[in-house]
């Protein structure tokens, strides 16, 4: 790392020579708060996710005396916390938009070496760590089986999405699994800037439709294919709904201040609430047409609204929210394989299983804290020579 650090330093100067005045400040606490969520959501899927049978089973549950169809119910309920990978790429979407446009309006480009360099310096310090702990270490010390070389290729090149759409997921990656939304968001952190750079900020929108075009018409031809699930889900095309919808928040809310009526906000955040009771509820036979076609791009869209509507308000930004939402990268990092290894060394009866779940999740937190601390933070104080546009402080 600090043969990467010296690179960077010896390649891009230092935004000192920026005035003072051009480095202005865009920090939203409150969108913290929701990313934080978005993890939670993410943790909710990874610790209750499983099939109706076992929740008809499960010790817990058994003196309510679920029915099959409640026990469906459940199991249902807890997929859909997928939902917060999508909104993680909103976020990121529109954040990173806002920013290059802030960068823009101030110093009149983009600069690309200043953003790349902010983008490595964020990403790849903990990236790598968890690539080494869950393909090196981890193994080693027999907690989980060793990961196949072409999912190693794979997530080391920032395509380890593409690797499960084409090979599925086995449970033997869970411990880096989660990583495969950083390779979409890596993704989309190397043609963003170039895009928006080639074609103008006046042409952003259409570029924004075209992903929104391109992400259905890539479901629907895989659906015409009857593509497996694990194509179907992990591809990039599945997931640029709330990446287009991002970018578009961003362009739209550009040098304006919306503020909306609180009924309207009650109508945005009930059509929400609808979208996430359609998925949950509807049933689809017809080999994920509807899903795919109609409830994939809902979610995109129902994740902007939801960032807009946090912006709104302070709600999210009271503490401890923001500080949670500042490590929610080691969270979401980390949380895979510290489950993988307290499942190793911990009882797995039914009544164990469910307390051990906030003891998980505070150990998540306790090394992610630990993480940010001593080596996101010292790196982040060094990406701020590299910052035009101020955001999170460190």
């Amino acid at each position: 790392m600090s043969a990467v650090l010296e690179v960077l330093d010896v390649v891009v100067p230092s935004s000192e020579q920026f005035a003072p005045t051009q480095r202005k400040s865009y920090y939203r606490p409150q969108l913290d708060g929701l990313r934080f969520l978005a993890f939670m959501a993410v943790y909710f899927q990874h610790t209750f996710h499983a099939g109706a049978d076992y929740y008809l089973n499960w010790a817990v549950l058994r003196p309510l005396h679920l029915s099959p169809a409640a026990a469906g119910v459940i199991s249902r309920l807890t997929e859909t916390g997928g939902m917060g990978v999508d909104l993680f790429f909103a976020l990121s979407s529109y954040l990173i938009t806002e920013l290059l446009l802030r960068e823009i309006k101030q110093t009149g480009k983009i600069h690309l070496k200043y953003f790349y360099a902010r983008r490595v310096l964020r990403i790849w310090p903990v990236y790598g760590l968890v690539l080494f702990l869950g393909i090196v270490l981890i193994p080693a010390l027999g907690i989980s089986g060793r990961i196949p070389p072409v999912f190693i290729a794979g997530y080391i090149f920032f395509a380890g999405n593409w690797s499960c759409a084409f090979l599925g997921s086995p449970a033997v990656l869970f411990t880096i699994g989660p990583l495969w939304s950083i390779s979409i968001e890596e993704q989309f952190y190397l043609l963003w800037p170039l895009s928006i750079q080639r074609l103008g900020v006046k042409h952003l929108k259409w570029l924004c439709a075209g992903l929104l075009v391109s992400a259905e018409l890539g479901r629907l031809f895989m659906c015409l294919l009857n593509a497996p699930a694990n194509m179907r889900y992990f591809s990039t095309f599945t997931h640029l709904d709330p990446i287009a919808w991002g970018a578009l928040l961003a362009l739209g809310t550009k040098d304006r201040a919306l503020r909306p009526s609180v009924p309207l906000r009650a109508l945005i955040g009930m059509g929400c609430v609808g979208i996430i009771l359609l998925a949950l509820l509807y049933e689809d036979g017809s080999a994920g047409y509807v899903s795919d076609l109609l409830i994939t791009p809902m979610y995109g869209f129902c994740c902007a609204a939801i960032i807009f509507l946090v912006l709104q308000s302070q709600f999210l930004a009271v503490k401890p929210l923001p500080y949670l939402g500042k490590i929610s990268f080691g969270l979401y990092a980390y949380h895979a394989m510290i489950l993988v290894m307290m499942d190793k060394f911990v009882a797995q009866g039914s009544w164990v299983k469910l307390l051990m779940i906030p003891t998980k999740l505070l150990v998540t937190i306790a090394v992610a804290a630990l993480s940010y601390k001593f080596l996101e933070a010292p790196i982040l104080k060094f990406k701020e020579r590299f910052t035009l546009v101020q955001s999170r402080p460190v």
